[in-house]
């Protein structure tokens, strides 16, 4: 800001403009006169905040006050039509809010809401994808070994779920979207809420995926996941009923 702006500490302008000092009611030290048709406002020399106020408003007049005089800005001379003795408030005693009326919030009754999987055409990425176990040991033998990177599995008796990126097109396989909450390609939960709050809704902690299908609500603990093996698929032949790593022993 040029010095000789930061030396304003006074302004006069038509009264009908008054409503524009709103943004700055609140600064203290802001005082306000009215004389005829006339505002009047002075505040500490460089307050850029009331000065850029002040500025925008048509047919401003500045002062400034140097050797205990009034001048206005620009001028040497001494300006004697500033109102020195005049009756100066604090702004926001002068501007205040219109009145209001506070009106009731709407009523509304809390209704239980049932939640569902709907069809949804929303184009998904695949997450997670569930197959039958004598499909992925078919699949694993005759693909190298750096394609099972970043694979994860788990098996629970004849079915295996992986979850991943670059998850194979097996036929009969279900596919599914999702991090926590593991819906099918093709549908979404209804209503649709974010994973955390479907979490909560289900009661399920944080340490398990929810793997929701068109029969009901399963549950996966996380640590039932390893790394996907060609060892362990061979070896998950083995008759399991909760969901265990597909790793081998």
């Amino acid at each position: 800001m040029l010095a000789s702006l930061a030396e304003i500490s006074c302004a006069s302008f038509s009264w009908s403009h008054v409503p524009a000092l709103a943004p700055v009611r609140n600064l203290p030290d802001v005082t306000l006169a009215r004389i005829g048709n006339r505002a009047w406002v002075r505040w500490p020399a460089g307050n850029e905040r009331v000065l850029e106020q002040v500025l925008s408003l048509p047919g401003v007049v500045l002062f400034s006050h140097r050797d205990s005089h009034w001048s206005r800005f620009g001028c040497k001379l001494p300006a004697f039509d500033v109102p020195v003795s005049a009756d100066y408030q604090p702004l926001h005693q002068v501007l205040t809010p219109d009145s209001f009326q506070t009106e009731k919030p709407l009523e509304f009754a809390l209704r239980p809401t049932e939640l569902a999987l709907v069809p949804d055409d929303r184009l998904r990425p695949t997450t997670a994808a569930l197959y039958s176990l004598p499909q992925l040991a078919s699949w694993i033998e005759q693909i190298p070994t750096p394609r099972l990177n970043g694979i994860q599995a788990a098996h629970c008796g004849n079915q295996a779920l992986l979850l991943g990126d670059r998850l194979p097109l097996l036929p009969d396989s279900e596919r599914f979207w999702g991090s926590a909450i593991l819906t099918p390609l093709g549908y979404r939960p209804d209503p649709l809420l974010p994973e955390g709050a479907l979490r909560e809704a289900l009661a399920i902690s944080e340490d398990k995926l929810v793997l929701w299908r068109q029969e009901g609500v399963e549950t996966v603990d996380r640590r039932a996941f390893a790394p996907l093996t060609r060892a362990g698929v061979r070896l998950a032949a083995q008759e399991s009923h909760s969901w265990m790593p597909l790793i081998a022993i």
